[in-house]
C-alpha cells in the first residue's frame, strides 16, 4: 500500500485558478528569475501533464504570465506549479487549468534561457522528481512516486511483435508479468505532500 507523508498546512502557496490539476506525468524545470524555458515547455503539447517550475522561491519578478498560461491551457497542460511569482493574475484566473505560485509580481522575468530541465527540484522542503504523479486541489498538492517498472509490459509486448511471435502461452506469460508489475507498483509507491494554502 502507499505510504502517505504527513501534510503540513501552510499559507506558502496560493491557488490562482478554479481548475484542479491531476497528472500521471509531471515535468520539472529549475530556473531563477528567467522564463524562457518555461515558455518553451508550455509551447509543447501538454497531454495532461503538470509543469513544476522551481524558481528558487524568488519574489523579485514573475516567471509566469498570462500569455504562457493561456497557451498551456490551449496545448492541453493540466496545470502549473511555480516556486516563485506569477503576473497577469486576472488573465490566469480565467484559465481552465490549475496554477499555484508563491505570490504575484508585476515585474517580468529575464529572458536568457538559463536553467535545467527534467531534474529533481526542491519545493517547500519536498523533493520532486520528473515523471512523478501529481494531484493538486484546494487543500494542497499530493505527489505519488511509482517505479519505472511500469514500462516492462510494454517492452515485452514490443519484443513479441518484433519477433512475430503470437501465441496463447506467450499472452499468458505477459499477463502474469503485468500482474506482478502492478502488485510491485502498489507495494512500493509513495505519496508525499507539498504545503499549500487552503
Amino acid at each position: 500500500m502507499c505510504n502517505l507523508v504527513s501534510y503540513e498546512h501552510s499559507s506558502q502557496y496560493s491557488r490562482y485558478t478554479a481548475g484542479a490539476q491531476c497528472s500521471l506525468d509531471l515535468v520539472t524545470l529549475k530556473v531563477f528569475e528567467d522564463n524562457v524555458l518555461a515558455r518553451e515547455f508550455l509551447e509543447e503539447k501538454g497531454n495532461g501533464r503538470v509543469l513544476v517550475v522551481d524558481g528558487g522561491g524568488s519574489l523579485r519578478c514573475a516567471i509566469l504570465g498570462g500569455n504562457p498560461a493561456v497557451q498551456a491551457q490551449n496545448n492541453g497542460w493540466a496545470g502549473i506549479v511555480v516556486n516563485g511569482c506569477i503576473r497577469d493574475v486576472d488573465e490566469i484566473n480565467g484559465c481552465d487549468i490549475g496554477v499555484k505560485a508563491l505570490a504575484s509580481h508585476p515585474v517580468k522575468a529575464n529572458k536568457k534561457g538559463i536553467g535545467e530541465k527534467h531534474v529533481p527540484v526542491y519545493i517547500a522542503g519536498t523533493r520532486i522528481f520528473d515523471g512523478e504523479w501529481l494531484y493538486g486541489g484546494t487543500d494542497g498538492i499530493l505527489l505519488f512516486w511509482f517505479p519505472k517498472w511500469s514500462c516492462l509490459f510494454e517492452n515485452i509486448y514490443e519484443l513479441d511483435l518484433r519477433s512475430n511471435i503470437v501465441s496463447y502461452q506467450g499472452g499468458i506469460v505477459c499477463l502474469l508479468l503485468m500482474g506482478l508489475c502492478v502488485l510491485y507498483l502498489l507495494h512500493s509507491c509513495t505519496v508525499r505532500s507539498v504545503p499549500h494554502a487552503s
